[in-house]
């Protein structure tokens, strides 16, 4: 059985950090099996983890919400495991950590292949169009 906590860490923009440093790791992450932080590069959210969550003992994966590449070597190899949306991503951003995976987005390689199920596979078909948007997260920064 599996458990899982949704944090807004964005909300904790403007605390103290040396506060947060002190109390965050020790009193509610390291609770955790596993941190999860979906995030661009540099955005709030990163910056975040990447200060007040540095010494907790917990692993952690970026789902990289975005195209920025790591600020640092230090800031990529932060995290334990990358997930990217694109795959041109991987090669351009992340081809220097060892444990990367393509987990969210939309592959548009299978979806510009195939309309419904009834020429599922045919090159130059294309997908039956059932929304105009779909939006998972923030629309924007």
């Amino acid at each position: 059985l599996y458990r899982f906590t949704y944090v807004n860490l964005d909300s904790f923009t403007g605390i103290d950090a040396d506060y947060a440093r002190l109390h965050a790791c020790p009193s509610y992450f390291e609770r955790f099996d596993h941190v999860w932080i979906k995030s661009n590069w540099e955005w709030v959210v990163d910056q975040f983890a990447r200060t007040v969550l540095v010494d907790c003992e917990v692993t952690m994966s970026l789902l990289v919400s975005g195209s920025y590449s790591p600020p640092s070597i230090e800031a990529l190899y932060f995290y334990d495991l990358c997930f990217y949306e694109v795959f041109w991503y991987e090669s351009r951003a992340l081809y220097e950590h060892p444990l990367v995976a393509h987990a969210f987005g939309i592959d548009r390689r299978v979806m510009s292949t195939t309309r419904g199920n009834s020429t599922a596979g045919v090159p130059g078909t294309w997908a039956t169009k059932e929304w105009d948007y779909i939006f998972v997260g923030a629309f924007g920064d």
